[in-house]
């Protein structure tokens, strides 16, 4: 995974080089004052929107309170029992998972009709199965339970992004996914520092389970969010 990644990575910036903008319009567009005015302008429009603001904010907490989790997970899994080779299988189940569950999203995209209700069906799978994981004992059930939490955490990733854009008009939607963007890598810095300090204190496990029951609280945000909900079932 973390060299399909790379290439990813690669391939987008390679890509830039084929992106050409006016003189003009790009020393227009440069200067701090005028991105700064961009983001304030982001925030007010979307300050209209509340159903794209609670989703913006419920991708942000799900980050922070199981993000840091891939930064304890080979203790986890010592914790768990598991032995190294079991470790790398585990990582393994989760990355095929999730790469499993793209590739059959994108080859079987549903039909808008049944969109939103498979939407809340796979976040609340993702949600359980990622608890049951936490608490279970041993590699295999672990390994399992994981995985499938992986197979429809992908898919919903895939759902939530485009139903926002159609929400947001066009003029703001790079703003938008900026500020998406940005929450959630800070909600991933500040979990990472959280589960180590955490950690620490009262013990790998315990904390992997708490922060896993917490996302129930963003799960709830991001199923009963009508805005979302009706953007999924919208004809493209």
């Amino acid at each position: 995974m973390i060299l399909l990644n790379g290439v990813c990575f690669l391939l987008s910036a390679l890509s830039e080089l084929f992106i050409r903008i006016p003189r003009g319009q790009m020393a227009a567009s440069a200067g701090p004052r005028a991105i700064l005015g961009g983001l304030l302008q982001g925030f007010r429009y979307l300050g209209h929107l509340r159903g794209v603001t609670i989703a913006i904010l419920a991708g942000a907490a799900v980050n922070l309170f199981c993000g840091g989790f891939s930064s304890v997970v080979y203790v986890w899994c010592l914790g768990k029992g598991m032995s190294l080779p079991q470790y790398g299988l585990f990582l393994g189940a989760e990355s095929g998972a999730a790469l499993a569950g793209a590739l059959l999203f994108s080859l079987l995209p549903p039909p808008p009709r049944i969109r939103a209700r498979l939407f809340v069906a796979a976040y609340l799978i993702q949600t359980l199965f990622s608890i049951g994981a936490m608490a279970a004992p041993g590699f295999l059930p672990c390994a399992g339970l994981y995985g499938v939490s992986a197979f429809f955490n992908s898919v919903t990733n895939m759902m939530i992004l485009p139903a926002l854009l159609q929400i947001i008009m066009p003029d703001f939607r790079g703003r938008a996914v900026a500020l998406f963007s940005a929450l959630s890598d800070g909600g991933m810095a500040l979990s990472l520092l959280l589960y180590g300090l955490l950690a620490d204190r009262f013990g790998v496990i315990p904390v992997s389970l708490a922060g896993a029951v917490l996302t129930l609280l963003p799960a709830a945000a991001f199923c009963t969010n009508r805005a979302l909900l009706a953007a999924l079932a919208r004809e493209e």
